[in-house]
């Protein structure tokens, strides 16, 4: 690889890395794995996937005889 290649390279890695860290604390601490912060950089998976397993998965909703009580 030569100088100018790196030089295109490097900017866009050192971004990915500041995007890349607080998306993997966030998994970690919601309890889910930290893979799914390389999903997130996967643009229609990211867009629609993450945000849906961060909310939806996993939730435990009450039974329906508890809520009409």
């Amino acid at each position: 690889m030569d100088l100018v290649m790196i030089a295109q390279i490097a900017p866009s890695l050192i971004l990915s890395s500041i995007v890349f860290a607080p998306f993997y604390i966030l998994f970690k601490r919601a309890g889910r794995s930290g893979w799914w912060a390389l999903v997130s950089f996967i643009p229609l998976l990211g867009l629609v996937g993450v945000p849906w397993m961060l909310v939806l998965i996993g939730r435990k909703s009450p039974p329906v005889v508890e809520v009409f009580r």
